[in-house]
């Protein structure tokens, strides 16, 4: 005779009250559960990747004042079709100034390693610059 058991543990932990509510033993008959004998939270995610900043020999005065290699946050902003990227740059930027005095620890530093709004100022500036030289006679 061949016995085969079958045993099914079902779905994996996935949030803080699936771990809260774990039986950890039993008193007086009744089952004790985690979050009777322990405050369970939720905490970061365990990152997929991982994203360093560090200045370059092109930009010494940074290189001076930040010796090393930092670990880093990257933020990709993309802008509508048709809207203005410059007002766009502006209202970011702005944001993220007032982000700095209420939210943001004053160890962490913020940079903008590309701004398409600045870009496109400096296009439209080098197209005006063009078309003027064009209308002189």
């Amino acid at each position: 005779m061949i016995l085969i058991l079958l045993w099914q543990t079902g779905n994996f932990l996935s949030t803080a009250d699936d771990v809260a509510n774990l039986i950890i033993g039993t008193h007086t008959g009744q089952p004790v559960y985690l979050k009777q004998v322990a405050q369970v939270s939720e905490g970061p995610e365990t990152p997929d990747q991982y994203v360093l900043f560090g200045y370059g020999k092109a930009d010494t005065a940074s290189q001076n004042k930040f010796h090393s290699v930092y670990p880093a946050i990257t933020l990709a902003i993309a802008k509508k079709k048709g809207a203005d990227a410059m007002q766009l740059s502006e209202k970011i930027l702005t944001k993220v100034d007032a982000l700095k005095k209420v939210l943001l620890p004053s160890d962490v530093q913020v940079s903008v390693t590309r701004n398409y709004g600045e870009t496109a100022s400096d296009k439209v500036s080098e197209l005006l610059l063009h078309l003027l030289f064009l209308s002189l006679p």
